[in-house]
Parts: C-alpha cells; structure tokens; sequence
C-alpha cells in the first residue's frame, strides 16, 4: 500500500469556504426559469403516416383513411417494463461501440430538405452521416437485420413493437414523449457539484477562490442555489429509442459535449427511418463533441463517460443533465454507478500546480548524473511466476506461504509492504515506489538502518523525493503518464509506466507484465480491509513508526472470499485500475488473487494455502538478466530534455494566452471554457507546460462555472466577468513567477532539500 497518492488529497489551502460566501449571497429557494416552453420541432410528425404496416423499411404512402386493426393483428398490452419512464435521466454512457464525430471545423449551408423524403431515402442519408463521421455506427447498421418492427399509429406516429409489446404503449413515439419532456423539465434530472470549498481546493486556486468572492461580494452580485439556465456542458442522454426526444434536449442545454446511449440495436435500426441523424451529426462536427456509444456493458458505459468528461472538459461537470428516455437495467445500473462512485473517482487526480513544479524539480535532480536506469521495452516472456506483495492487513496471514516461495517467483513489493518482508525474513527483488511526498525518506531510512536492504532493486517514479535512491544497491526509474516529468524529461514512450496509478500496487502491477510475466499473484492487496481500524499489515510503518492513512474508509465492496469489506474512493479508483490492467494483458496470462480483502474482477480467488509452485533454476540470474535488460538514463539524455523544455520562455506564453481565454469570450455560453481546454489539453500527455497548470487552473474554472451560471441578472454577470478576468490572470501570474524560481533555484543548485 501506498501512502496517500499526491493527486488525491491537496494540502488545504486555509482559504475562506466558498460555498460559505455564496450562501451569503444566495436567495432562498433560487428561482424558476424564465424561460418559455420547450419547442416542438423535435417531434417531427411532418413524417409520420396513418398506418397499420409492421415493415421495418418503409412507412407506406398516405392513405385516406387508416385501417383498423382487425382483432386478430392488435397487438397484445405492453408489459410495464417496456414503458419508457419519464423524468429520471441516466448516467453517462460506454461502450461495446463507441463512436466520436470527428472535430473538423467546416462551414455548412442549411440544406433544404424534400418535403416528400420517405422513411427510405432517410435511412439512406442517415447511413452516409454515419459511415463519413461515425463509422462504427456505420458498421453496426449497415447489415443489420432486427427482430422487431417499425409500426405507426392510427394517428401516424411511430412505435417499436417486438411480440406484441410496444416501446411507446401504443401512444406513439412524440405523444409520449412529449409528456415525458414537459414532466422532465419541471424537475430535470442534473448533476450539481456544489459550489466548491477550501476542502478540495489547493492553494493556488484556493487563494483564487477566495480573493474572487470577496470581491463579488463587495459588489452586491448574487447568486441563485441552482443555476437558472438550462444550458449544460455535457447532456448525458440515456436510451435513443426512436429518438424524438434528441432535438429539443440538444437546443434546451446547449450542450458542447452530447453523449448518447443505447443497449438495444434495434432502436437505433428503426430510429434511422424516422430521425434525422444527418442533421444531428453536422450539428457537432466542429468544436462541439458527439459520441453515440453502444453497449451493454454498464462497466464500459462508465469508463467512457469517466474517460470523457476528463479528456474534454473536467471544469464543466457542474449543472450536467441526464436523460432517460426508457426503462433498462442497463442504463439504470450505468446510471447509479456513475451518480454514486465512478464519476468522483474519475475526476479524481486531476493534479495541482504546487505538486507538479515539485515532481519536476525532483525528477531534475534524481536523473541527472546518469547514475539509474530507466524504464525500456522488454522483449521476452518470463518463465517464472511473480508475487505482488501489498501491504494489506491480509498481508500477515500469508507471510509464510511467500517465504516457503520465495526462492521460486521474483517477488514485487509494493511501498510500505517492505518492513512486514524484512521483517519475516523474505528480501523482495523489487521494491516500487510512487509518490514524491518527502515523509517517505526518513520511513526509508528507518528501514535501512534496522534491515539488510541489500539485493533489493529499486523501481521508483521519477518524481520520488531525492535521496530515496540512494538507499538501493540500484534502481529502475520510469516515468507516470499523467504528470509533467513525462513530457519534459522522457525520450521516448518506452520509457513510461502504463497505469502505475493511482496505489503502489497499481505500478507494481504494470511493471509486472511490462517485463513479460504469465503467471501473477497477489498477496495483502486487499483494496481496503475487513476492518477499518485495521487496513494495513501490522509490521508496516502506518502501525510502526506512525503513517497516516490519508483518505477515509467509509463505503463496502465485495469481498475475495465472500462477504463485504470496507473500502474508500481511492482504493476503489485503485481496483478499477487493476481490473482494466487486466482486461488490457490478459490474453495467455494468469491472475490469481491470494489477499482477504476486496474481489479484482479478473483475478481468479485462490487461498494462499493452495499456492506451492515448483522449484525454479537460478532465480537470481533471472533477476540479473531483467535489471541488466534496462538502460541508464545518460547525461546526454538528461541536458538534451531539459534544453528542449525551454521553460523560462514557454511558461510565460502560456499564462498569457491562457488568460485571453477569458477575456475574448462572454460568460453567458460556455465557449470560454472551451477555449480554455485547447490550451490545457486534457487528457493529452504530450504537453508539460499545460500539465503544469492543469490541475490548479481546472478548479479555479470549476468556480467560474458553478458561480457564473447561478448569477441572476445580465448586468451582474457583466461586474462578474470583470472581477473573474482581472483574478485569474492575477492567479496566473503568480503561480508562472513560483515555478520559474523553482527552476531557476534547482537549475543553480541552490534549491533546498528540506525533510
């Protein structure tokens, strides 16, 4: 187990709460939108024939008069469950297919469309939008052949019928949802991240925050308890059926970023011929994003939907609106997952410019001299198991059972599991290290002094606090994915960790299959613990020598062998990481899981009393041959990176064009944030500048959003504005001159160490 992860818990910043300062200013109660009653053009019955037919393809042409059903052919009542609900909306969505619009600015004329187009040549335009932009939608529907039909009401609307049951209730598609948008609108369904506090702020963006509302509230401005507009960031739309429910949802938020979800193929197969779909792709093919995500898997619905909101815009959760236009299990567990854990998990890490220009300075001063190695790519496939060894409380149970083994699997220990080894007479081959907290030094150096540490290989972060390295006989540094160092100091991609985060476990595990091994067990990576008192071995530096679990234990999960343990969001995030680096290497591999604790899908539950491998020739050589597998990261390497960095000239740049961002757009549309993420890059790693700032400047344009779309009047909004430019480029400014003195300091050896 790690200590608490860096990305996690920013120091507290001491500033005033702001959501403290904003009920100060907040009318009870809020207010009720101005704005008049949704439009109807979504509902587009100009299409729609009075029919009876069940053809999938086609609608028949107009007829005087319907026919009515004889008694034979009317279909059965629709089962309740096939009743689409109206009002609750559900989570973000991913996927067996997921499918993005491209982002390629293009100037488009309106099209006038044939008055006269039939369900046919719909279809037909549909399928071209989607082989163009979408051609995984393309692929799906190309060929598809459906079980169920496309029929129409006595009145001309559409309705999906599948044995008798229909998806709309025999109302059809835009009578029903009609009522259920009207029901949506009068409580729709949003997720509100609260106004934010000093609590999750660092001090960069905390000082922000703080000076920003003094200086609004000295200006009178106030603010509603939820925002007024319906304009959302990202529309998260839950079930496509037919899709008349797209068009309005699209034009009432405003949305930039619209994700679609649907289980059933056969709805998206019969919404092509009665849906615009063209329409609604060339509505996002410029800065605006569209992805239409196609699965059953409620676990790949929410890893897209995590994976999105990241890579586009983190700063723009806030008022996000769910839609849910029918009942699913699918969409409703997607829905839950995301409201109740994934979506806190995923925002997760987001990073702090004080931790970044520290990990920078660290990696400067643990690679130069050329004196480790670095992480590479490794041909090859080991022939002997591993053991990754966490320090879980479960650790204690199976200490004999890795020393009767040790001789017969390269061992991995994971951080703080290093005394309970030592001090059962097990040396691991490895030791993987994360963090660059500085605590981890003299923890480090307690274990030196009272242990042989000898024959131990460090495989350590770059960013780890400097000194840390020198304790091992050697070391392997490799680079994280997700912080600055990687893009200022790596020479290449070999040399980065694939999923070390966000727990040592999670590093030791890629490192384990980076280096080619089959057959993989866990030991004492519990993921949380039976017992929350008790989360870590008893032999470990949180129970002997006073380490600090810094996240709380405070929700339960399935157990390995059965029943529930406890557990936290960070352990969670660090389960979910292992189980997709699983789904990710798994092809001829073996994963077991050995530890009392939570269930890793993936990892096969196997008491540790059952492990006995078999004797393995010249364990060491092995060992040798892999650290030897690995190059040193040279001088040569280290002044060519920092030279190509350049930072004295591009930090500067950067806080200035980050600061226009604000100034060349209104506040009333969400454009400005927009511009701000093309600087900022998320979920890019190519750009260390940008993921210096990245982090810090995420939260204050987080405070900018959730206060800035609660504001009440247009006047108000303008003094608003004003006040928000002049600090944000005040913020930037200050943190641009901190870094360029801790570089500066660094670069001249003059920075201290301090422990």
């Amino acid at each position: 187990m790690s200590k608490t992860p860096s990305r996690v818990s920013p120091p507290d910043s001491g500033a005033l709460a702001m959501a403290d300062l904003a009920e100060a200013r907040t009318p009870a109660g809020g207010s009720k939108s101005k704005k008049s009653r949704a439009r109807r053009k979504s509902t587009g019955q100009t299409t729609a024939k009075k029919t009876t037919t069940r053809n999938p393809t086609a609608a028949p042409k107009a007829v005087p008069k319907a026919k009515t059903r004889s008694k034979k052919s009317t279909p059965r009542k629709p089962a309740a469950a096939n009743k689409p609900a109206a009002g609750k909306a559900a989570r973000k969505s991913p996927a067996r297919k997921t499918a993005a619009v491209k982002p390629k600015p293009r100037k488009t004329k309106a099209r006038k469309r044939k008055t006269k187009e039939t369900p046919e040549e719909l279809r037909a335009r549909n399928l071209a939008a989607f082989k163009k932009d979408l051609s995984g939608v393309y692929n799906e529907m190309a060929n598809y052949e459906p079980k169920s039909s496309l029929i129409y009401t006595e009145t001309g609307e559409p309705d999906i019928e599948f044995m008798g049951t229909h998806l709309y209730n025999k109302k059809g598609a835009y009578a029903y949802t009609r009522d259920q948008l009207d029901q949506f609108w009068q409580t729709p369904n949003r997720l509100y991240q609260g106004l934010l506090d000093s609590k999750v702020l660092d001090s960069h963006s905390g000082e922000f925050g703080t000076g920003l509302m003094r200086r609004v509230l000295d200006t009178d401005i106030t603010f509603r308890a939820i925002p007024e507009s319906r304009s959302a960031y990202f529309l998260v739309v839950m079930g496509i059926g037919l899709a008349p429910h797209l068009d309005e949802l699209v034009e009432e938020t405003n949305c930039q970023s619209l994700l679609i979800i649907e289980p059933n193929l056969e709805f998206l197969y019969h919404s092509t011929f009665v849906f615009d779909w063209e329409r609604l792709v060339e509505k996002f093919s410029g800065d605006r994003s569209m992805q239409l995500i196609l699965s059953s898997r409620p676990e790949d619905i929410t890893t897209v939907i995590q994976a999105t909101i990241r890579g586009q815009n983190p700063a723009g959760l806030d008022g996000t609106v769910f839609y849910t236009h029918y009942p699913n299990s699918v969409l409703q567990k997607s829905y839950t997952d995301l409201r109740e854990r994934d979506i806190a998990v995923g925002m997760m890490g987001l990073g702090f410019f004080e931790d970044e220009i520290h990990m920078i300075t660290q990696t400067f001063e643990n690679l130069r001299g050329g004196k480790v190695r670095i992480l590479d790519e490794i041909d090859g496939r080991m022939q002997i198991p591993v053991f990754i060894v966490g320090s879980g409380p479960s650790l204690d149970e199976t200490l004999p059972i890795i020393k009767e083994n040790q001789d017969k699997a390269v061992i991995i220990g994971c951080g703080s599991a290093l005394d309970p080894l030592l001090a059962n007479g097990i040396t691991p081959d490895f030791l993987v290290l994360l963090e660059r907290d500085p605590d981890l030094l003299p923890f480090q150096q307690g274990t030196s002094k009272e242990f042989d540490m000898s024959g131990i290989c460090l495989v350590g972060a770059t960013n780890l606090y400097p000194g840390i390295a020198e304790l091992y006989d050697e070391a392997i540094m490799f680079f994280r994915p997700g912080i600055s160092p990687f893009p200022m100091f790596a020479r290449n991609k070999r040399q980065m960790m694939v999923k070390p985060d966000p727990l040592v476990a999670n590093g030791a595990l890629s490192f384990a299959q980076r280096t080619g091994f089959r057959e993989f067990y866990f030991f004492g990576v519990d993921v949380g613990a039976k017992d929350a008192d008790y989360h870590h071995s008893k032999y470990s530096w949180y129970n002997t020598k006073g380490m600090q679990l810094g996240y709380p234990l405070d929700t339960t999960a399935p157990g390995n062998f059965g029943g529930m343990i406890t557990t936290g969001t960070v352990f969670l995030w660090s389960k979910n990481a292992l189980e997709q680096a699983i789904r990710a290497v798994s092809g001829g591999r073996h994963y077991y899981n050995c530890s009392d604790g939570g269930r890793i899908d993936g990892a096969i539950p196997r008491h540790p009393s059952t492990v006995s491998l078999p004797k393995v020739r010249s364990k060491k050589k092995i060992v040798r041959e892999l650290i030897d597998s690995f190059p040193f990261y040279t001088d040569e390497d280290f002044e060519a990176a920092w030279t190509e960095a350049d930072l004295h000239k591009t930090i500067p740049e950067f806080c200035e064009e980050l600061a226009a961002c604000l100034k060349e757009h209104d506040f009333s549309d969400m454009r400005y944030l927009t511009a701000a993420m093309k600087l900022l890059k998320p979920g890019t790693i190519d750009d260390g500048v940008a993921m210096v700032f990245r982090g810090s400047v995420y939260f204050m344009l987080m405070i900018l959003h959730s206060y800035g779309q609660r504001i009440t009047t247009k006047k108000e909004r303008t003094r608003f504005q004003r006040i928000a430019r002049k600090e944000f480029a005040a913020a930037l400014k200050r943190m641009s001159d901190e870094a360029l003195e801790f570089f500066e300091s660094v670069e001249t050896g003059t920075h201290v160490w301090n422990v």
